[in-house]
């Protein structure tokens, strides 16, 4: 079963990689799967928009507490709307045995038809925030255009069935949770563009900093600092690709602590510096189809 979930992880990975989509994996209630130790870190949104929703607005838990409606409205099958936020998204059901499970989301797009904008001046007047601000963060990071749904259901469909499959054997997956694991990549999802350090995460876990690394790398085969400049880089991915920040203003924003620093582990991971890779996407972007 771990074998199973890795692969989960992979396609993912490789959807993100080589088509940009920005999946979450999202579930009611104690979930062995979705929560397990590899996929949890799926179980949020990368999306600069959504993390600057939740992170800054501090709503994490009205998102979480409102993914339940999402799971009643799976029972009508695959659909595109809009989150409280505004932030338009594809849900794909997760089901198995006629009982819905969860759901794939594959989000942060923008549809001026969807009244995402009703939304987004509802959200700002009830939590007291600035509606320029978040709708310059909207337009920046939002993407335009949508991908065309054929295109989309083939591509999500071998994920929808490996989750599916994945439910059936949910019984021999018990054994690679960890709480105190899922717990931390929970932290760490909320809080990875904040300047974490392995003291500040010892103090909130209560164990010791040496403890603690061994015991992430144990269950989740890579290092705490490695999943946190995981989670980063792939926001400056996003970031590179789709707003004109400065590298120092995306470093600052991501937590990296210096320009210098960001492009070093962003050079190592990919290959290219941020500079190189945002070069490269104009080209491409550019570049006429067919």
């Amino acid at each position: 079963m771990n074998d199973a979930l890795r692969n989960i992880s992979r396609y993912i990975d490789y959807l993100f990689r080589t088509h940009r989509l920005y999946i979450s994996l999202h579930a009611s209630g104690d979930d062995q799967i979705i929560y397990s130790d590899e996929l949890i870190k799926y179980n949020f949104h990368l999306n600069p928009y959504c993390q600057y929703i939740k992170n800054v607005c501090g709503t994490w838990d009205v998102c979480i507490k409102r993914q339940s409606k999402v799971i009643e409205k799976c029972t009508e099958g695959i659909f595109f709307g809009s989150c409280y936020t505004g932030a338009c998204e594809f849900v794909y059901p997760i089901e198995n045995g006629g009982k819905i499970q969860g759901f794939i989301c594959v989000g942060g797009y923008r549809a001026e038809n969807s009244g995402s904008r009703e939304k987004l001046s509802h959200y700002a007047e009830k939590y007291g925030l600035s509606k320029a601000k978040l709708e310059e963060s909207r337009l920046a990071f939002l993407c335009p255009v949508l991908p065309e749904r054929e295109w989309l259901d083939t591509l999500i469909a071998p994920l929808q069935a490996m989750l599916a499959l994945a439910y059936e054997k949910q019984a021999d997956v018990t054994e690679y949770s960890d709480a105190l694991i899922q717990n931390m990549i929970h932290y760490i999802n909320q809080n990875h563009t904040s300047k974490l350090t392995m003291r500040s995460l010892s103090e909130h876990f209560h164990m010791s900093v040496s403890a603690l690394s061994h015991r992430f790398r144990k269950i989740t085969g890579t290092s705490i600092s490695d999943y946190v400049n995981y989670l980063r880089l792939k926001e400056a991915e996003w970031l590179l690709g789709s707003c004109e920040m400065s590298l120092s203003e995306i470093s600052e924003t991501l937590g990296f602590g210096s320009p210098n620093y960001f492009s070093t582990v962003f050079r190592k991971h990919y290959g290219v510096s941020p500079k190189e890779y945002r070069k490269n996407k104009d080209r491409t972007a550019s570049s006429p189809v067919g």
